[in-house]
């Protein structure tokens, strides 16, 4: 487990449990199938050089997992994935906060709050409308196509986007574009 060696010790499993179809055989044993998911997340990246794009990214297999997380949650599509993982980076890279709507999410779920309308409020080590930088660890267990945008992200100078209701995702490089982007296609 070389991939997973670089998991912190004080981590949860969260992050790293491999989404994907098992085969299970009766009687079903919990650890077993964690175990099964673990080893499953171990073989992909193996498979892959992604853990050497997030090094040479300044990432650690545990913040790229978090990141991933985070874009697995906010868009589907390989470009869109590599985009937005790439504009979170311009994010952390100028010290902006990531104002992740999941994140935030993911903080009141944690403590049994409503979750819609998303509270941007709520008071979480998880929320990226509150707190700089990454949440203290992953919202979700990302698939391959989030772990691979975080490796490979589309480069662009882009700081805001929104899912539109024309169900495309438009990309602002200002706030005041991200405005018009939001009067054209969220209203």
């Amino acid at each position: 487990n070389e991939v997973l060696k670089q998991r912190p010790a004080n981590a949860t499993l969260e992050g790293y449990l491999f989404p994907d179809t098992y085969q299970l055989s009766k009687p079903v044993q919990a650890g077993a199938v964690i175990q099964q998911m673990l080893d499953n997340f171990e073989r992909k990246l193996g498979e892959t050089d992604y853990a050497k794009q997030y090094a040479s990214r300044g990432l650690s297999l545990h913040q790229a997992v978090i990141l991933a997380s985070i874009v697995d949650r906010e868009v589907q599509g390989e470009e869109d994935q590599a985009m937005v993982a790439q504009l979170y980076m311009n994010r952390l890279r100028q010290d902006m906060l990531l104002q992740a709507d999941p994140t935030a999410i993911y903080g009141a779920e944690l403590q049994g709050l409503p979750t819609e309308p998303v509270n941007v409020e709520v008071s979480s080590p998880y929320n990226t409308y509150q707190h700089k930088g990454l949440p203290p660890g992953p919202i979700g267990n990302p698939g391959l196509s989030a772990l691979k945008a975080v490796a490979y992200p589309k480069a662009n100078d882009y700081f805001y986007f929104i899912s539109g209701k024309d169900g495309k995702t438009h990309f602002a490089r200002t706030y005041d574009e991200h405005q018009r982007n939001i009067e054209r296609y969220l209203n």
